[in-house]
């Protein structure tokens, strides 16, 4: 593994832990503001659902534009020495 993913894993287990520690106080309901109502739910819950949410996108769309550079790139490699023969003619 390289360091990069030996630190993201790190990185989230600790985020991981410290959810765990503080599960009374991510729950706690409060008064949220949606701008056009309040409601009364746990904020904490409601912040790590989002980022949740967040990283899954982000995680479909490194594996989408991985694909597709992988693919772009293997229907390009045939044409490389159709054009070289053009380039030199």
């Amino acid at each position: 593994m390289t360091i990069r993913t030996v630190l993201l894993v790190f990185l989230s287990a600790l985020a991981a832990l410290f959810a765990v520690v503080n599960w009374q106080a991510i729950m706690a309901v409060v008064p949220v503001n949606l701008l056009f109502t309040q409601i009364n739910a746990p904020l904490g819950l409601i912040i790590i659902v989002g980022f949740g949410a967040l990283w899954l996108f982000v995680l479909v769309w490194a594996i989408v534009s991985t694909w597709a550079r992988s693919n772009f790139t293997s229907l390009t490699r045939p044409s490389r020495p159709l054009l070289r023969a053009a380039a030199r003619s």
